[in-house]
């Protein structure tokens, strides 16, 4: 046998393609996609908005390189408004109203646990919820301006959600 035969053992031992494990960019988009999915099953309705501007967002969710502030306010507000400010807040506040509940005054992350424990009361909507709260704090926290004392609260506020 040659060695230049395709057939042959050389061709044969080759390494088989490995992919890469999925970023975690790539898992959360997907889970919000399977979110907005089993959302839309359950109520006939879309749970998110702004369909193409959440094109957008997701080509900007890079992870930050050096960890510095600055990159770390620029992802927190990319998944902010890809996992919170895309929430169809006229959407989950009809399906409240549809169920008895006033969603007047509540943003679309209250509305969205108001429905859930209005619907699921069975269910720990806190915990399956909590990292949208982090999130929301997290935001608040390090890109918005505010003293050493009120961002020390929101630092405890996101230490206890995630204990």
């Amino acid at each position: 046998d040659s060695d230049h035969s395709i057939g042959s053992h050389f061709y044969e031992g080759q390494i088989e393609g490995v992919f890469t494990p999925r970023t975690l960019e790539d898992q959360l988009v997907s889970a919000r996609t399977a979110f907005q999915k089993a959302f839309e099953e359950m109520f006939g309705v879309s749970i998110h908005h702004l369909q193409s501007e959440t094109v957008g967002l997701i080509a900007e969710l890079q992870p930050p390189i050096h960890y510095t502030e600055k990159e770390n306010r620029h992802v927190l507000d990319v998944l902010y408004k890809l996992n919170i400010e895309t929430l169809d807040s006229k959407q989950i506040g009809a399906l409240l109203k549809a169920n008895g509940e006033n969603p007047d005054k509540l943003g679309s992350l209250k509305r969205l646990e108001k429905l859930y424990l209005t619907l699921y009361p069975e269910i720990d909507v806190a915990t399956i919820l909590a990292p949208f709260f982090v999130l929301y704090d997290m935001r608040i926290a390090h890109v918005h301006l505010h003293s050493a004392a009120e961002w020390r609260k929101r630092a405890l506020r996101v230490s206890a959600y995630l204990t």
